[in-house]
């Protein structure tokens, strides 16, 4: 398990300051890292990832007229960029699957149509590019599954940095790991017609 130690002790400092963010600890940490992979592709059926990427970020939000956060919040993210299609044929039930394995798991989409959406646009031709079809965000308890699609056609991902919404700035350095530089040619090469780019967040150690 790797241990936020330059998050940990920056927020040590500010607590022992006064007023700040209290440190995250352990514990705390580890049932966020069993939450996220309790919807990560082992626990969903989805096979193995082409390509994996993490980070943990602790931040501190923002609250004025214009944005109220939090006061401060941790969050471990973990994305994977999963096969779904190997023909044009398969794209339907690719998303007819994911939709099923996030609906038993509790899951529930905050974007309207969440993957029925994609669903229609391909059963109805409004798009025909697998790599394009909408994605969704689904709230499954406390944890965010962040679901889209990507293709050789379309093999941009959306980076890991991303993971942490607060606006009031990172505390300490966040413990990255990028995806692979070749992450795009593995799309490319997949001999996929559809991948799946799934990231699972989950925060903790929030201060209201």
């Amino acid at each position: 398990m790797r241990v936020l130690t330059a998050v940990v002790a920056a927020l040590l400092l500010v607590g022992c300051s006064g007023g700040g963010p209290a440190a995250p600890t352990d514990v705390q940490r580890s049932e966020a890292v069993a939450s996220v992979a309790e919807l990560g592709p082992d626990a969903l059926g989805l096979g193995e990832p082409l390509a994996t990427a993490s980070q943990d970020v602790c931040q501190e939000g923002q609250q004025n007229s214009k944005v109220t956060e939090v006061e401060s919040a941790c969050t471990v993210g973990r994305s994977w960029i999963l096969p779904a299609a190997e023909g044009r044929a398969d794209v339907a039930g690719a998303i007819d699957a994911l939709r099923d394995r996030l609906a038993d798991r509790g899951c529930e989409s905050v974007r309207k149509g969440g993957l029925d959406l994609a669903a229609r646009y391909w059963s109805d031709g409004v798009q025909e590019e697998p790599g394009m079809l909408p994605g969704s965000t689904f709230a499954c308890g406390t944890t965010e599954v962040e679901v889209s699609s990507v293709s050789p056609a379309e093999p941009r991902v959306s980076p890991i940095s991303l993971v942490g919404d607060l606006t009031g700035g990172d505390v300490g350095e966040p413990d990255t790991e990028a995806f692979p530089s070749d992450v795009e040619q593995r799309v490319e090469d997949s001999g996929q017609v559809l991948l799946w780019q799934i990231t699972v967040t989950q925060q903790y150690a929030v201060r209201p």
